[in-house]
């Protein structure tokens, strides 16, 4: 299965508009231009939306399943990108390409029966976001992007949104961006990309209707911080819970270029 399509400016903005992520590579051509992108780069939340949609239509009926997807390469605006999918009833694989080949590279599988009910709620070493009206935030990632209409694919993007809000439009956390300032060497850095993005869907999340999401409570830490000469990169966990279940946990790694 296969569709061609493209990411104009106007999809960049909208995203932007409901999470909070305008990152300077998104909108500032100098920005891209320093940290060695040709064009503007859509994010990469947004860019997953098509991998997302085709693993949604495969997960129905589904009990549990992890997804992992694996950022390759920047997507661009105004490129011209193909989804191509395949599918087993324990796995689907879908890529992302464009005209230099796989871009994003995606992996879906059931979960394991023992694993398949829920996540360890030891959150101890989470710090817990306050949360507005998810309810609201459901209806207007629906009315936005009506094609991702999987309740988990609401919820991932919300928990990426107050993410990003928590760290105050940034899309790398808090204590990530305290250990750059700690290291004086470092002159500047500008434009946070994903790497990696993978997800934990438990069954409950689509047993609970939109007017529910209002009790969901939301964790997160930043992990595994790490430093090289031109780069820094961090990683961040998160978990949707609603009435002590798990809903669902993402887990991304970010990467910075250093200037």
């Amino acid at each position: 299965m296969t569709d061609k399509f493209d990411f104009k400016l106007c999809h960049l903005r909208s995203w932007a508009e409901f999470s909070g992520d305008y990152n300077p590579i998104h909108f500032e051509p100098e920005i891209a231009s320093r940290m060695g992108f040709p064009k503007l780069v859509a994010h990469g939340m947004l860019a997953m939306m098509p991998i997302k949609n085709r693993v949604a239509a495969w997960a129905q009926g589904h009990q549990g399943f992890s997804v992992n997807i694996n950022l390759r390469k920047p997507v661009f605006v105004d490129e011209g990108l193909v989804c191509e999918s395949s599918a087993s009833d324990n796995q689907c694989q879908v890529r992302l390409k464009g005209d230099d080949g796989t871009r994003y590279f995606a992996t879906a599988e059931l979960l394991p029966d023992k694993d398949s009910n829920g996540a360890s709620l030891t959150l101890t070493d989470f710090e817990e976001l306050e949360v507005a009206a998810i309810s609201t935030d459901f209806q207007e990632f629906s009315r936005k992007f009506p094609d991702s209409k999987a309740t988990w694919q609401a919820i991932d993007a919300i928990l990426f949104k107050y993410y990003v809000r928590r760290n105050g439009g940034s899309a790398f956390a808090k204590d990530t961006r305290a250990y750059l300032k700690e290291q004086s060497d470092i002159a500047h850095s500008q434009g946070v990309v994903q790497i990696t993005h993978e997800l934990d869907v438990f069954p409950a999340v689509e047993n609970r209707a939109a007017e529910l999401l209002s009790d969901v409570k939301i964790y997160t830490r930043g992990l595994q911080i790490e430093r090289t000469r031109d780069a820094a990169f961090g990683s961040v966990e998160s978990y949707a819970v609603f009435k002590n279940n798990v809903l669902l946990v993402q887990r991304m790694a970010l990467m910075t270029i250093l200037i």
